[in-house]
Order: C-alpha cells, then sequence, then structure tokens
C-alpha cells in the first residue's frame, strides 16, 4: 500500500472530490431530466457526507 492511502488530508480531499461530483451528478441529472443519475448523485452525497466528517474530524484532530 502507499502512502497516499494511509494519508488522513489524501482521504480527505478524495472524500469532498465525492461529494462534489455528488452534488455535479445531482445537477447534471435535473438539467436532462435523468432522474436515475439524481439518484445516484444523492446517493454519492450519503456515502461521502458522513465519511467526510469523520475524515475532517480526523485530519483536525491530528493538528490539535
Amino acid at each position: 500500500m502507499g502512502w497516499w492511502r494511509r494519508s488522513p488530508s489524501v482521504r480527505l480531499v478524495a472524500g469532498v472530490m465525492l461529494a462534489l461530483s455528488g452534488v455535479e451528478m445531482v445537477r447534471w441529472g435535473a438539467d436532462a431530466g435523468n432522474v436515475p443519475m439524481q439518484i445516484a448523485g444523492v446517493g454519492a452525497g450519503v456515502v461521502a457526507g458522513p465519511a467526510l466528517v469523520l475524515r475532517a474530524l480526523w485530519v483536525l484532530k491530528s493538528f490539535i
């Protein structure tokens, strides 16, 4: 395993990217009238949301 898999900061950035991609999927689905794409975007947000909050707290804890 590489250092990037163990790094909390890299995982935090990956979580932010997943959350943002979920938001974009909802927006694109709304523009195109594509309901399955909107559902997938909400799913990505639901998965990324709690994990992102926990990872952010973990990173902040390492600085304090």
